[in-house]
This record gives C-alpha cells, structure tokens and sequence, in this order.
C-alpha cells in the first residue's frame, strides 16, 4: 500500500460568532477527525489563546497552562471523531475592532511525521462596541468611510490604467 498524501489527522476550530462584544462570550468548537487507514492513539490537542484578550470560562476535561488548554484524546478510531467545546469571555479592555485569534494543534507519535500546517487549525474573529439599547449600531467613523473610499478609488484608476494599456497597444 502507497502512502496517501492526505493527512490522516485533520483539525477544526470555529467560533460561533464572526464578531463578539467586548465582556461579551466566545464559543469555539474544537474537532479532531481521524481521517487515515489506521486508529490513532495517545493525541494531544492544544488550543492557545491571548489571556491579555481572553479569559476561559468552560472548557471540560482540559488541562490549563498558562495561556493553552491541553486536551488528551486517549484513542481516535478510523473515521472517528472528537470534538469539545470552549467559552470564554473577551475582556472588557479589548478595544473595538481588534481580532481575536486562537489556535489548535494536535500532536502525537502517530501522527508526528504530519506537517503542523496539517494538523492545526486557528480561528478569529473581531471585537465590536456593543449596541446601544435602540439596536442601532454605532456609525462607522468618517476616517474608515474615507480609508475605503481612497481604497476603492485608487483600485479603480489601477484598474482603469491596465485597461488604456491594452486598447492603446
């Protein structure tokens, strides 16, 4: 039998939410799957995270250190499945429209010879003022309408130039 050139392991981290209040609650979704020919046995799955900008509230059957959650998956048969779930709070002191990233990586000796890039996933997501009691959002700030509006205009005259090259050939 040849070697496949899929990575026997894959891993999923999500969030429930593309943006999140600031003292507002983050749920991440971690999964492991075993998608090789063989069972998988002793992993160990990390998920680390910014403690400045996070702080855990419920993460069952991990092992904390410091700013990582350590998760021990004792076996992982064929086509198997693990899957946990983590909330935590973004601390009041993050400021709007900062991202919030973390990351997961599985290892062990079954899958050692797999790239980190294959065997680890991250997940972001942006911090927003919250909403005022009417619902309304807060307006966007002049400066980031003017940011976009020089974006988008200087991508048109680009695009515009690109095109008097050709016709003038």
């Amino acid at each position: 039998p040849h070697p496949s050139t899929q990575s026997p392991v894959r891993v999923s981290l999500s969030t429930a939410s593309s943006e999140v209040t600031a003292g507002g609650t983050a749920r991440y979704t971690l999964v492991v799957l075993n998608r090789g020919e063989d069972d998988l046995a002793d992993l160990t799955a990390e998920f680390r995270y910014d403690s400045s900008q996070l702080t855990i509230q419920g993460a069952r059957d991990a092992q904390r250190d410091g700013n990582i959650l350590r998760y021990t998956i004792s076996s992982l048969p064929k086509d198997g499945k693990w899957e946990t779930s983590i909330t935590a709070t973004v601390n009041g002191s993050v400021a709007n429209a900062m991202t919030v990233s973390a990351t997961a990586t599985v290892a062990g000796d079954d899958i050692k010879d797999v790239r980190s890039s294959q065997r680890s996933d991250s997940a972001v997501f942006g911090v927003i003022k919250e909403l005022p009691k009417t619902g309304i959002a807060f307006p966007i700030p002049f400066e980031l309408i003017a940011i976009i509006a020089i974006a988008f205009t200087s991508l048109y005259s680009m695009a515009l130039a690109g095109v008097q090259v050709v016709i003038g050939r």
